[in-house]
């Protein structure tokens, strides 16, 4: 299985990442819809898309007001779109409002709960699990090929390990890191991860590999997270960059 980052930042774009979107092609399958989003392109024309969505903050949904451009030329057709129910009911409302985007693509909505198992586009099996952040934001794992998946975005290190019997194994878990070390009290009042919290969730959680997503765009580099690419780290973690290809 391949995932392409094309979004891996938060809150808002800096000059080196967009904001949340993770594309899974040979499933098309989409974590989030942040800024990211419109480098889907380069992966149209397609007949459908699935995309799952932790929550509604902005720098995650942001990116499906962008799908309209790609049904208007043609590029893509139908779109499922999964979120927690007073997600998808707030999306539909607020980001689609006459006053902010008045022309809704074309999308079948469907809402989803915490616990459900789902089976989605190309067979792939969704678990959803409740995170630890503002506003009601899901994580999910992602079952396809005999390859497992944890996207864990938006949530505490406690938020993370609540789930620990379901997340155990993963073959690769992408895990929010928004802070630096030294800020672990308001990561925990904000509902996010800072670096050692994140590593040892995976190594908690026996991870196989660990991507840190989610990071903050006064993060310009990684010495400022504290995080350092030629280390050795346990389980092998590497920092997402925007167009990284993984192979999991």
């Amino acid at each position: 299985m391949k995932l392409v980052v094309l979004g891996s930042g938060g809150y808002h774009p800096n000059e080196q990442r967009h904001t949340a979107c993770y594309f899974l092609p040979e499933v098309g399958v989409v974590l989030d819809c942040g800024t990211g989003a419109f480098r889907l392109e380069k992966f149209l024309p397609r007949d459908r898309l699935t995309i799952l969505l932790s929550h509604g903050h902005l720098d995650h949904v942001a990116g499906l007001t962008y799908l309209l451009g790609f049904q208007a030329r043609g590029l893509l057709g139908a779109v499922d779109v999964y979120g927690l129910p007073e997600v998808v009911v707030g999306v539909r409302e607020h980001l689609f409002s006459v006053v902010l985007f008045p022309v809704l693509p074309q999308i079948d909505w469907r809402p989803v709960g915490f616990g459900e198992v789902l089976t989605i586009s190309g067979g792939v099996s969704v678990r959803v699990l409740e995170a630890e952040h503002r506003g009601a934001t899901a994580n999910f794992r992602l079952d396809c090929f005999g390859r497992s998946l944890a996207y864990l975005t938006d949530t505490t290190a406690a938020g993370s390990l609540a789930h620990r019997p379901v997340l155990e194994n993963v073959d690769i878990l992408l895990h929010e890191c928004y802070f630096p070390d030294g800020f672990e009290e308001m990561a925990q009042q904000t509902g996010h991860t800072c670096l050692g919290q994140a590593i040892q969730v995976a190594q908690e959680l026996k991870a196989r590999r660990l991507v840190l997503i989610h990071i903050n765009p006064l993060v310009d580099s990684p010495e400022k997270l504290g995080f350092k690419p030629s280390a050795s780290y346990e389980p092998p973690t590497i920092l997402a960059e925007d167009w990284a290809e993984i192979q999991f």
